[in-house]
Parts: structure tokens; C-alpha cells; sequence
């Protein structure tokens, strides 16, 4: 086709074109408005030979996601068809929940107004393919058990990370403000991140973590390959810390914390060897990665959860004004050692000497046996000697070798 009538000024062109195309489809054959719009056989420009035109001289918006038809009919007939933003990524997604397209194609979400394109497409699925009769029950549903599953088959489970922590955070987000419930949306949140770690759909990165606390490996999970860390896996790597591995610690079980008060894991935060006990979960910079002041970042960590303002006012203050001792980071020899008292690994391959011995006893001395009742009165070197002792905290064949 003779490319004569080409002026080199797009809109004037692209009129050009329009009419011939609008020629090929209403004169040649005989289609609707509906038909062209509807049409998905993208070989046809080809066979009536308007390929090249559509390609070179109609006019394509970058953010608009459509057919090639779609558009053309919406030039075509403007008081007929429409393709705004909104109407554009709304048909690729439906023919994405098709099986036309196998995902959603990620650029779409990569402008500045991805975050809105996806609220389209969550909306989309509010109003046509779930079925609810009241917003709770909607929170609910997003912070069952299942929904991962759920959001697998509408094509979102792994657009929605890109932009929200959770799929609580996602539906909260999408909804009209009206319709909002911001109090029963921080219950639903704390119950989705409760599942996650009861049902233990991070279990595999929990079992990094622990590897990485055991010191069997030297690579941080909690970090990204950037040396970033990444929000959602430090906020699991939290709750699993306060949950499990925290009312076990013998520095903690003394003072009979509720772990269940959210109030009073904010004081657990203003203790003076808060740094000691962090660093010996291997959590420190984690939490200063948050904010240096570590009552805000628990705040933070465990966003989601009830809590007393007035209380963490109080403790924020505390943290900040208390006089807070030079800290020092355990040596590795000591963190192996934890391992070993945790039953990962043995006392003989970490302890080679008596360096080694000396530096362990020392931890011992002073943050674990003060709490405990049997062994806290009685010098080292009387304990040494006893045999309940040694054994409990894995120093048999240790003694026995450096001897």
C-alpha cells in the first residue's frame, strides 16, 4: 500500500489511516462497531493488509493495556467504546481469568500509578467473582487460611506482594473509605500473620533462620541479595522470636511476662540488656533496621495487633531517656556454643580450647545460670565438678578433653 498520503503529522495521519481501516471493516465486511471491538483474530489486519498502517500510523498510549481491535474501535466509534486506564487494564485482565493471556504482564505495574491499576483488578474480582454480604466478612476472607489459594486463581498472588505486606493491607487498601472498618482491619491483619506462622506457611524460611541463629550457615535470610532487608520476612522472624523463642530464654522466664499483652512486650523493649538479648537471637540490626528506638520498632513489627497508646508512650519514653550500658556483641564461639545448648551440634566440635571453655563459662556466669535456682550460688569451680552440671550443658567430652 502507496504510503503517498503520509504528511508527517501523526494526528492528521492517523485519521488517514482510520479512514481506510474504517472502509475495510464497514464496506469490505460489513462489520458492526460491537463486531470489531469483540474481535480477537489478530492475523485478520494482516489478510486485509492494514497491518503496516495500524502499526506505523495509529496512535498507541503508553498506559493503555488492550486489544488491537479494542483500540481501533474505540477510535473508531468514541461515543461508543471507551479506553481509559481503568477500561484498558480491566480487559487484560479478564482475558487473563480466560486463560487468553497465562498472567498479567508486569509492566502494567511498574508506572507510578501501579498501585491504582491493581486496585482495579482487586475490585474487579469484589464486584464480579466473589460473593459476600458484608464487609467483615470480606476481611475475613482475606485473612483465612485459604486465601493464597484463593488469589492464585484470580492471577494476583504474585502481583499483590509488590505493593502490600498482605492480602488484609491489599483488600483494606481497595476498598471505597466509606466502606473501611480500620479497627476490624488491624484484627484481620494480626490474624493473617498468626496463621502464617501457626500453619507454617513460612516454615522453610523459618528453618533458614534458625539455621543462620545456629550459625550451620553464614547467610542472613532476613536480607535480600541487595543486603536489603525484606519487611515481610523480618516481621515473621519477629513474631517467631516473641512467640517461641523469647518465653523460653532464662533471662526472660524470671520476670513472668504476659507474652500475650502487646503493653507489656513494650517494656520487655526498655530492658537494659535488651541489646544482649537481640543479638543473641541474632535480631539486632534487624530491629535497628526498623528505628533506633526499639519500642518503635516492636510497634512496627507487630503492626497489626491491639495495643494501649498511652502505654507505648510510656515505654517509647523510657527507652529514650534510659541510661543504656556500652553494648558487646557475642563472640561466635559463644553463638555456636547457644547452638549446642539448643541441641544443634556438639560442645567438642566448637570448644577447642581452653580460650574456647573460658569464653562459654563466661556467658554461662553471667546470663544464664543467675536464673537458674539449682546452680546460681555455686563458683564455677564447683561446678565443674559436678557431674549434673556437665552434663546438662553439653560440657562432658569439652572437660574431659582439654584436661
Amino acid at each position: 500500500m502507496s504510503y503517498w498520503y503520509c504528511s508527517g503529522i501523526p494526528l492528521y495521519d492517523e485519521k488517514l489511516a482510520l479512514e481506510v481501516i474504517r472502509y475495510a471493516f464497514e464496506e469490505l465486511l460489513k462489520w458492526t462497531p460491537e463486531m470489531i471491538y469483540e474481535c480477537k483474530d489478530t492475523a485478520l489486519l494482516d489478510r486485509m493488509r492494514l497491518h503496516q498502517i495500524y502499526k506505523t500510523k495509529i496512535i498507541h498510549a503508553k498506559d493503555r493495556y488492550c486489544t488491537c481491535f479494542q483500540l481501533i474501535a474505540a477510535k473508531l466509534y468514541p461515543s461508543k467504546f471507551k479506553i481509559d486506564t481503568v477500561t484498558s487494564v480491566i480487559e487484560i485482565y479478564k482475558r487473563v481469568l480466560d486463560g487468553e493471556l497465562e498472567r498479567l504482564p508486569r509492566n502494567i505495574f511498574n508506572t507510578e500509578d501501579g498501585i491504582m491499576k491493581l486496585g482495579y483488578c482487586v475490585r474487579y474480582i469484589l464486584t464480579e467473582k466473589i460473593m459476600y454480604s458484608s464487609v467483615r466478612e470480606l476481611y475475613d476472607r482475606f485473612s483465612s487460611i485459604g486465601i493464597n489459594t484463593e488469589l492464585d486463581s484470580f492471577k494476583l498472588l504474585k502481583i499483590y506482594p509488590l505493593f502490600f505486606e498482605t492480602p488484609v493491607d491489599m483488600l483494606h487498601y481497595c476498598l471505597p473509605k466509606s466502606l473501611r472498618d480500620d479497627e476490624y482491619y488491624q484484627k484481620s491483619k494480626k490474624k493473617y500473620i498468626s496463621i502464617k506462622l501457626s500453619m507454617g506457611a513460612k516454615r522453610i524460611y523459618i528453618r533458614e533462620y534458625r539455621a543462620f541463629l545456629y550459625c550451620k550457615t553464614d547467610i542472613e535470610p532476613m536480607r535480600d541479595d541487595a543486603g536489603n532487608y525484606k519487611v515481610e520476612h523480618i516481621r515473621l522472624v519477629f513474631y517467631y522470636v516473641i512467640n517461641t523463642l523469647l518465653p523460653k530464654d532464662p533471662i526472660i522466664v524470671q520476670d513472668e511476662y504476659d507474652f500475650n499483652d502487646r503493653n507489656t512486650l513494650y517494656m520487655i523493649f526498655t530492658r537494659d540488656d535488651i541489646d544482649f538479648i537481640l543479638d543473641k537471637y541474632r535480631i539486632l540490626e534487624m530491629v535497628r533496621a526498623v528505628s533506633d528506638n526499639y519500642v518503635d520498632a516492636a510497634d512496627m513489627l507487630l503492626s497489626g495487633d491491639e495495643r494501649d497508646e498511652d502505654c507505648y508512650r510510656y515505654a517509647s519514653r523510657i527507652f529514650e531517656t534510659n541510661h543504656r550500658t556500652d553494648y558487646v556483641p557475642l563472640p561466635m564461639i559463644v553463638r555456636q556454643y547457644i547452638a549446642v545448648l539448643n541441641k544443634q551440634g556438639k560442645a567438642s566440635d566448637v570448644i577447642k580450647n581452653k580460650e574456647d571453655l573460658d569464653t562459654c563459662l563466661y556467658y554461662l556466669s553471667r546470663h544464664v545460670l543467675p536464673y537458674n535456682e539449682k546452680y546460681k550460688d555455686r563458683p564455677l569451680s564447683d561446678l565443674l565438678n559436678d557431674s549434673s552440671f556437665v552434663e546438662n550443658y553439653c560440657l562432658n567430652d569439652v572437660i574431659h578433653h582439654i584436661r
